[in-house]
């Protein structure tokens, strides 16, 4: 009888928060886990207590070339991908009294165009997989616009829209895409 091979996922910011939690679930099935973050230490520990299970490819996923190396990677040690859930990202609050284009830069940086550059490297090794789906963390920011939370909202609202066309866009190719609203969490 053969087996089964493990499902392949990679998850963006594993580091803490949802995705450390998520990585945690994931493992548990015994999936192959390629986990991001800007932040090395709490993959290497997952690393560490999932032998054989985790692949740790962290970077600073803003920078599209570190991103193109992510997928490199990720292709050459496995060849394919079955699930991607893109979950890293910021939230920065804009102060009313003094409005700050640098904060709302970084956070569609982060939120967004992070996400676009993860989606690049992450459709050929989709396309290579097993029952094919991608995954992205929006907010519930994108149903009711609160205070202060202009350049996260339009960042999670702009990712609503993203990962809603790439769904229709992809259906052809068998990928299936899920966009996840959660509530505030605690990181």
């Amino acid at each position: 009888m053969s087996r089964t091979p493990a499902r392949r996922y990679w998850l963006t910011g594993a580091g803490s928060g949802i995705g450390a939690a998520l990585a945690e679930e994931i493992l548990k099935t015994g999936a192959h886990l390629a986990v991001s973050s800007r932040t090395v230490a709490p993959l290497n520990d997952l690393s560490l207590r999932y032998p054989g299970q985790v692949l740790v490819v962290a970077g600073d996923l803003t920078n599209s070339q570190t991103v193109r190396e992510i997928g490199e990677q990720i292709a050459q040690d496995w060849g394919s991908l079955d699930t991607v859930i893109l979950n890293a990202g910021t939230s920065e609050y804009v102060d009313p009294k003094q409005f700050d284009t640098s904060i709302v830069e970084h956070v569609l940086r982060t939120n967004l165009l992070a996400c676009s550059y993860c989606i690049d490297a992450a459709l050929p090794l989709l396309r290579a997989g097993t029952a094919p789906h991608m995954v992205a963390m929006a907010s519930t920011l994108t149903y009711l616009p609160l205070p202060k939370a202009e350049a996260c909202g339009a960042s999670r609202t702009g990712l609503r829209y993203l990962f809603e066309s790439l769904r229709v866009d992809r259906a052809p190719e068998g990928i299936e895409v899920t966009v996840i609203s959660p509530g505030f969490v605690e990181a």
